[in-house]
């Protein structure tokens, strides 16, 4: 008897589980944007790659990626980048908004570090003459070393 019992409550706990995960799938987290611009640009000593990581109505996420190319044998020197993130009309030419001064860390030759810009609030705002999906303009990412 305690077996049959033990074997049922097994049963029971197994459909239970299996009729909560039928109606109740996982939560998946789908990216509401797909990364459409890269910018790209060095000084000679670092290099970058700034991506649009993500846009909506109140946010243009910019990620900055920057890369010390360097010789090893500079291996004790160290440098860092500043950039400003820029969008520019297509049809224009014309400077739309740019962001604040993005600056790598000190990096070595070989080295690599991260950083962001964001346009949100006014800047956001005046993005929306770039369109939603940021279509009607261009990013560049250019130097901006003090």
């Amino acid at each position: 008897m305690k077996y049959f019992l033990a074997t049922c409550l097994l049963l029971l706990t197994g459909c239970f589980h299996y009729t909560w995960s039928d109606s109740h799938p996982p939560n998946v987290d789908k990216p509401d944007w797909t990364p459409t611009q890269i910018a790209r640009g060095t000084d000679g000593i670092n290099s970058w790659a700034c991506t649009d990581v993500d846009v909506n109505s109140s946010l243009v996420w910019i990620e900055c990626k920057f890369h010390n190319n360097w010789p090893a044998i500079a291996r004790n020197s160290v440098a860092t980048s500043c950039i400003r993130v820029r969008f520019f009309d297509e049809q224009s030419d014309k400077l739309v908004v740019e962001s604040r001064k993005v600056c790598s860390s000190p990096l070595r030759a070989g080295e690599e570090s991260t950083n962001y810009a964001a346009f949100i609030k006014k800047d956001r705002l005046t993005l929306r003459k770039c369109g939603e999906m940021l279509n009607m303009c261009v990013m560049l990412a250019g130097n901006d070393n003090p």
